[in-house]
C-alpha cells in the first residue's frame, strides 16, 4: 500500500514580487498629465488674448448667441454644435474672451490626449516586423507633445472662432479611439456607438469630417482587420453610421450653397476648378514647410491662385509623387503609408478641386499636422535606431531624448511668441501686411483697428490709419469695408467732407450697409442738417431694426430739429433696446421737460442718476421744490 509524501515546505521561498510604483501602474496618467501642462505652458498666454477678423461678426456682433436659443435656432446654423459652445461661453463671460480661449484650450488638451491613446495603442499592435514594444508609449508622447506644442495650432487654439477647426479635430480622433477600442473590446458595440456619436457631433462643427469613414476604413485595413473585405464584413454597421453622418454634413451644406456660392463651391466667381486645383500643390508644399519650420506664420494669405500649368508644374511634380506613394502603399497593405493616405485625404475638401475664397489657411493643418509629425517621429526614430541601436547604448536614447526635448521646447517657444502677436488686433494685422504685402483685406483689418483705437475727436496730425486705408484701396478699389473705415477715421479727425465723399463710396459699392448711413447720418447731424441726418438714420434703421445707436441719434436730431413728441418716441425705443443708457434716459427727461411732463422728466432724470450720470441740483429744483433726494 502506497502512502503519499507529505508536501515539503521551500526553506527558501521565492520574493514576493514587489509592489509596482504608482507611474508603472498608471502609465498613461504621467504622459497625460505632461501633454497637458506642455500644452498649458504654450497656451497660458493666449488667455490674454483678444477677438479678431471672423471673431467680431461670429461673437461680438452676433446676437443670437446672447440667450439661449430654441432647438430649431441651434439646427437652423451651420454649425451647431461651435454656435452652442458660443452661447455657453456667452452665458459664462459675455464679451469678455479670456473663458473662451479657455474652452479652446480644453478643447485642444482634449485633443492631445485622444492623438496620444490614437498613437499609442497603434504601436503596441503587432505588426509582421514586431511592434514598437517598450518604445510604443515614448514615441506616442513624442508626437503628442510635438502637435499639442506646435506653434502652427495657434490659428485653430488662439483664434477663437476656428474652434470649428479643433472641436472637428476632436471628435475625429475621438471616433477614430472608439474604432480602435472597440476592436480589442468585450463589447465592441458601446466604442462603436460612441464613433458614430463623436461623427455625428463633428458633423455639426465642420464639413472636413466626411473624410472620417475613409480614414477610419483605411486604419482598419491595414491596421485591425488585415483587409479591406475583413474590415466592412466586421464592422458593415460602424461604417453605415459614419456614413451616415457624413451624409447630413453634406447635405447641410448642399442646403447653404446657396448662401455661400460667393465664397465657395464650383459656383463661386473668379476661379475655376481647375486653377485651384493647380494652386493647391503650392499651398500644400507650404503647410509642411511650415510644420518643420513654423516661421513666420500668417493669419491671412491671400493666396493668389495660379492660372496656368506651367507655374503650377513644380509643386504639382512634388506633391503628385508623395500622393501616388502614399495611396500605392495603401492599397499594398503597407502600414508606413498611412500618414501619407490621412494627411491628403484630411486635406482633400480644402485643398483639391472645389474653389475657396482663401486658398490657405493655416488652421486646416490642425488634423493633418498630427499625421506629419507621426510620421516624422516613427521614420525619424527607425533612421537613429539603424545608426545608433537605441537597445544597446543608453547614450543613443538619452541623446534622442534631448533632441525630442529641445525640439518641444522651441515649438513651445515659438508658440508662445505668436500668441503675443493675438493680444493686439493693430500686432497682428501688422505681422500678417508684412508676411501677405499684397493682400488688401490685411490693409483693411489693420486700418480697421487703427480706426477703432482713435478717439472720437482724434487729432488732425493722426493720419495713419487714413495711410494704411490708402494702401487697400490701391490694392482693391472696390472695397466697400475699407473705404467704410476711410470715412470713419476722416470723420474723426476732423474732415467731414472727406468723410461724406467715403461714406457714399462705401454706400455705392455695398448699400445694405446700416453703418455706412448712421457714420454719415452723424456728419450730416454734426453739420446741423438735420432732414439729412434724419434720412440717413431712417436708412439704418430699416436695414437693422434693432439699431440702438441709430434710434439714440434719430433722437437726438429730433429734439435739434425741433420734434420733441417724434424725440421722444425715438428715446423710448433705444431705451427699450439697451435699458442701461443713462444718455438716453437724461435726454428723454430734457426733452420731456420742454413738453411740461415734468413727472416724467423728474422719473428719467432719477434713473439717469442712477446709471451714473446725476442732473444739475438747479435743474432738478426747477421741477419740483422737493428734488433733494437726488443729490
Amino acid at each position: 500500500m502506497k502512502t503519499t509524501r507529505p508536501a515539503r515546505i521551500a526553506e527558501n521561498p521565492p520574493p514576493e514580487a514587489p509592489a509596482r510604483s504608482f507611474l508603472v501602474r498608471h502609465r498613461t496618467l504621467w504622459p497625460a498629465l505632461l501633454i497637458v501642462v506642455a500644452g498649458g505652458v504654450a497656451y497660458a498666454n493666449s488667455l490674454r488674448g483678444v477677438f479678431v477678423f471672423d471673431d467680431l461678426q461670429s461673437i461680438i456682433s452676433n446676437p443670437a448667441i446672447r440667450s439661449f436659443p430654441t432647438p430649431a435656432r441651434f439646427l437652423e446654423d451651420g454649425r451647431p454644435v461651435v454656435f452652442a459652445t458660443l452661447v455657453l461661453n456667452y452665458a459664462w463671460s459675455a464679451s469678455n474672451p479670456w473663458s473662451y480661449h479657455l474652452v479652446n484650450f480644453a478643447v485642444h488638451a482634449l485633443a492631445g490626449l485622444a492623438l496620444f491613446g490614437i498613437v499609442r495603442r497603434t504601436l503596441e499592435l503587432p505588426a509582421p516586423a514586431g511592434s514598437c514594444g517598450p518604445w510604443a508609449a515614448p514615441m506616442a508622447l513624442t508626437i503628442a507633445l510635438l502637435w499639442m506644442v506646435h506653434p502652427l495650432q495657434t490659428e485653430s487654439v488662439t483664434y477663437v472662432i476656428q474652434r470649428a477647426e479643433s472641436l472637428m479635430g476632436l471628435f475625429y480622433l475621438s471616433a477614430l479611439y472608439c474604432l480602435i477600442r472597440g476592436h480589442g473590446s468585450p463589447h465592441p458595440r458601446r466604442w462603436y456607438v460612441g464613433a458614430v456619436a463623436s461623427c455625428l457631433l463633428g458633423a455639426g462643427c465642420k464639413e472636413v469630417i466626411v473624410t472620417l469613414p475613409v480614414v477610419a476604413l483605411a486604419y482598419d485595413a491595414l491596421f485591425l482587420a488585415g483587409s479591406w473585405r475583413q474590415s466592412l464584413r466586421r464592422r458593415w454597421g460602424l461604417y453605415l453610421g459614419l456614413a451616415l453622418c457624413c451624409g447630413l454634413a453634406v447635405f447641410r451644406f448642399a442646403f447653404r450653397a446657396a448662401d455661400a456660392a460667393s465664397t465657395a463651391g464650383f459656383g463661386m466667381k473668379g476661379v475655376t476648378p481647375l486653377q485651384y486645383a493647380l494652386t493647391e500643390p503650392g499651398v500644400i508644399l507650404h503647410y509642411l514647410r511650415l510644420s518643420f519650420w513654423p516661421w513666420p506664420l500668417c493669419l491671412d494669405y491671400a493666396w493668389p491662385f495660379v492660372r496656368s500649368v506651367d507655374d503650377a508644374l513644380p509643386a504639382l511634380l512634388v506633391v503628385g509623387v508623395l500622393l501616388v506613394v502614399s495611396l500605392v502603399g495603401v492599397v499594398c497593405g503597407r502600414r508606413w503609408a498611412f500618414p501619407g493616405l490621412a494627411f491628403f485625404c484630411i486635406l482633400a475638401p480644402t485643398s483639391s478641386v472645389v474653389p475657396i475664397q482663401d486658398a490657405a489657411f493655416e488652421h486646416r493643418m490642425y488634423l493633418p499636422l498630427a499625421a506629419v509629425m507621426a510620421g516624422a517621429v516613427i521614420a525619424g526614430t527607425w533612421c537613429w535606431n539603424r545608426t545608433w541601436p537605441l537597445a544597446t547604448g543608453r547614450w543613443s536614447s538619452r541623446a534622442l531624448g534631448g533632441a525630442v526635448v529641445l525640439a518641444v521646447a522651441g515649438f513651445c517657444f515659438l508658440t508662445v511668441r505668436r500668441n503675443a502677436d493675438y493680444r493686439d488686433e493693430v500686432v497682428l494685422w501688422r505681422q500678417t501686411v508684412r508676411c501677405a504685402p499684397r493682400n488688401a483685406r490685411a490693409y483693411g483689418r489693420l486700418g480697421a483697428a487703427l480706426v477703432h483705437r482713435l478717439p472720437e475727436d482724434a487729432p488732425a496730425g493722426d493720419e495713419e490709419a487714413l495711410h494704411v486705408l490708402d494702401q487697400a484701396i490701391a490694392l482693391k478699389p472696390d472695397d466697400a469695408e475699407a473705404w467704410y473705415n476711410r470715412g470713419t477715421a476722416c470723420a474723426r479727425i476732423g474732415r467731414p467732407e472727406e468723410a461724406l465723399r467715403d461714406l457714399d463710396r462705401a454706400i455705392a459699392l455695398r448699400p445694405g450697409d446700416a453703418d455706412a448711413y448712421y457714420n454719415r447720418g452723424n456728419i450730416h447731424l454734426d453739420a446741423k442738417r438735420y432732414a439729412e441726418a434724419l434720412h440717413d438714420y431712417d436708412r439704418a434703421i430699416a436695414l437693422e431694426p434693432d439699431y440702438a445707436d441709430a434710434w439714440y441719434n434719430r433722437a437726438n436730431a429730433c429734439a435739434a430739429d425741433g420734434r420733441p413728441a417724434e424725440a421722444v418716441r425715438d428715446y423710448s425705443r433705444a431705451i427699450e433696446l439697451r435699458p442701461q443708457d443713462p444718455d438716453a434716459y437724461y435726454n428723454r427727461a430734457v426733452v420731456r421737460r420742454r413738453l411740461k411732463h415734468d413727472g416724467d422728466a423728474l422719473a428719467d432724470f432719477e434713473m439717469a442718476r442712477k446709471l451714473g450720470r446725476p442732473a444739475p441740483e438747479e435743474l432738478l429744483r426747477s421741477l419740483h421744490p422737493s428734488a433733494e433726494g437726488f443729490r
